[in-house]
């Protein structure tokens, strides 16, 4: 929060924003070109020349719709709510479900304040590097009764606590359909030009939609790019061109589910190929991604074989 206000206060952007303004709709003006936008809040409808859509991809827990949580007589939380280990005080043991960031950040530091964890997750080998007191289950969870989880082998474990670390949603409701775009499996903005663009109508722009990449550094990208296509110092391809190139993505990954279609995996060279597209229109000079992507792919090796030791970085760590 400090980095917020000092970086608001350096720039003086407080004066440019509307706190606890809620958007209501945003809608397109398709009589004017090129287009602008009507933006409604509880304070009225102004128009604007482009829109940002900043609000990222997770908006909204999700729940596993594959697990029947109205069976538990214990209380059910969501990885969104949870402040520190003092949510849990009522509770000896935690269920943890899910194998992703919050699972891992969150099971070790219960684990750290005293906390019995068990971690469920569908991983074909259990996560490296943990604690052995931390049981790791990979099996599949047949019913939940009151405080017991029942598996497929006929074991089961008692829990007085159930976190869930399963993802989210995102929520762009207040895009009008006549924005062009639709939520695929509850995560996927489509269809997005370069995962970002609305190719129907360029001067509206998602941030930070791309899985599984350096997010401020794509943003500091996608930032530059979209204020020069508004500027008019980038130019665009053409509508047709960018509608196909949007809808591409579905046959380049057609064996990728839908929460997926966005994902660059881990893979450095995808992740480089990308960001070599970006710099190619705003200018590789600007931004050091090579630096800033080898540095990401040390961080996740690092928290890969070290989870307990994350974040207690040894002085020589930021060289490259």
């Amino acid at each position: 929060m400090d980095y917020l206000e000092n970086y608001s206060e350096k720039f003086s952007l407080s004066n440019l924003i509307q706190f606890n303004t809620p958007v209501i709709s945003v809608k397109p003006v398709q009589s004017t070109d090129p287009v602008k936008w009507n933006v409604t809040t509880k304070n009225g409808t102004r128009l604007f020349d482009a829109v940002a859509v900043c609000s990222g991809p997770f908006s909204n827990a999700r729940h596993p719709d594959d697990i029947d949580m109205g069976g538990f007589s214990v209380p059910v939380y969501h990885s969104s709510t949870y402040k520190d280990p003092s949510d849990f005080h009522d509770s000896e043991r935690v269920f943890v479900i899910g194998a992703a960031n919050s699972a891992i950040d969150i099971s070790l530091e219960l684990w750290k304040a005293g906390k019995k964890v068990t971690l469920f997750h569908r991983k074909s080998e259990d996560l490296p590097g943990f604690p052995d007191d931390i049981v790791q289950i990979r099996k599949t969870i047949l019913s939940a009764k009151h405080n017991e989880i029942q598996f497929c082998d006929g074991s089961s474990i008692s829990c007085d606590a159930i976190l869930l670390c399963t993802g989210f949603n995102t929520d762009v409701s207040f895009l009008h359909k006549s924005c062009g775009l639709s939520v695929k499996d509850g995560l996927t903005v489509f269809p997005l030009y370069l995962y970002m663009i609305n190719p129907y109508f360029p001067t509206m722009a998602l941030f930070d939609r791309p899985l599984f990449i350096t997010p401020f550094l794509l943003c500091e990208y996608q930032a530059i790019l979209f204020s020069k296509l508004l500027d008019k110092t980038v130019k665009m391809p053409s509508k047709d061109k960018m509608i196909k190139e949007a809808f591409d993505v579905i046959s380049d990954k057609n064996k990728v589910n839908d929460r997926k279609l966005y994902m660059l995996t881990n893979s450095m060279q995808n992740h480089m190929d990308f960001y070599r597209e970006l710099g190619n229109l705003v200018g590789d000079h600007l931004i050091d991604y090579e630096y800033g992507l080898h540095l990401h792919e040390k961080v996740i090796a690092w928290r890969n074989a070290k989870p307990v030791e994350y974040r207690n970085w040894p002085d020589s760590f930021w060289d490259i």
